[in-house]
């Protein structure tokens, strides 16, 4: 009950300030985390509080696979962050990773509701609160250093230095 309080005011801090804001969406996650936690404190039932990362994967999930269905996925907003002018071939390749994305939320999300259910408390911490987070860095570097080679589009930082001195610069024929 103590953490309800909490999540208000993470909630109050994080509403959209803006006129038409869509205060909805907003508040779809706090909601979800709030039931959680009431279901947990009436119950005392710390397996509802366990389901929090596959909560969160799976909010994931829905705002990466969603964007499939728009014209540009959420991997490619991303990249065009950093680059205007995507190739042809590198709008594809954004739209490959955001599918690897989702992919990986439906099985880390299932990963982490079967550690919750089916093994010790130490376990499932173990899991949820270092590996995955190992997996995740390993997946968002893993493609970082693909994205670099495949399309040569290196930087002046420190990382796309050192990824320039190891992989050899490729492009594609549609840069």
């Amino acid at each position: 009950w103590l953490l309800l309080p909490l999540l208000l005011l993470g909630v109050l801090a994080r509403m959209p300030k803006e006129r038409g804001a869509r205060w909805a969406d907003a508040l779809k996650a706090p909601a979800a985390m709030a039931l959680l936690l009431s279901l947990t404190a009436l119950f005392d039932d710390r397996r509802f509080l366990l389901a929090t990362p596959v909560l969160i994967n799976l909010v994931l999930l829905v705002g990466f696979a969603g964007s499939l269905r728009s014209a540009t996925p959420l991997v490619e907003r991303f990249a065009r962050l950093q680059v205007d002018d995507l190739s042809d071939a590198e709008v594809k390749y954004c739209r490959q990773v955001t599918i690897v994305w989702s992919v990986f939320f439906v099985l880390n999300g299932s990963a982490a509701a079967v550690l919750a259910l089916a093994t010790p408390l130490s376990v499932w911490a173990l899991y949820t609160g270092a590996i995955a987070y190992v997996l995740i860095g390993l997946l968002g570097a893993t493609e970082y250093a693909i994205r670099k080679y495949r399309f040569g589009r290196y930087s002046d930082g420190p990382i796309d230095r050192g990824l320039r001195a190891v992989l050899p610069v490729r492009r594609v024929s549609n840069p």
